[in-house]
């Protein structure tokens, strides 16, 4: 797991967390500010905090192979830089803010079980 405190991380670079064994994120993470991309691809997390939305991505967020059922209301907050990949996880439905979404690049939504947009 990580620190509580990893959400006053600012990186300027780019921020890898793929291929560990994360569950989930402490409730800051969406305090955590990554001028690049940010990699938590293939990882085991079920949900994500309600802070995400408060994110700061400049680049390409990645959040593929993992378990994901849902994502938090705050997640149309979000403003990234470059590509949102969500493919395969479990998602069912995507929250209402979802069309409020800002995304610099492309959208990958495959591999999940969305049944309706």
């Amino acid at each position: 797991s990580l620190p509580d405190s990893f959400g006053n991380l600012q990186v300027g670079g780019n921020l890898h967390l793929s291929n560990n064994q994360l569950q989930s994120l402490p409730d800051s993470f969406g305090n955590l500010q990554v001028g690049g991309n940010l990699h938590l691809s293939n990882n085991q997390l079920q949900s994500l905090p309600d802070s995400f939305g408060n994110l700061q991505v400049g680049g390409n967020l990645h959040l593929s192979n993992n378990q994901l059922q849902s994502l938090p209301d705050s997640f149309g907050n979000l403003q990234l830089g470059g590509i949102l990949n969500l493919s395969d996880n479990q998602l069912q439905s995507l929250p209402d803010s979802f069309g409020n979404l800002q995304v610099g690049g492309n959208l990958h939504l495959s591999n999940n079980q969305l049944q309706s947009l």
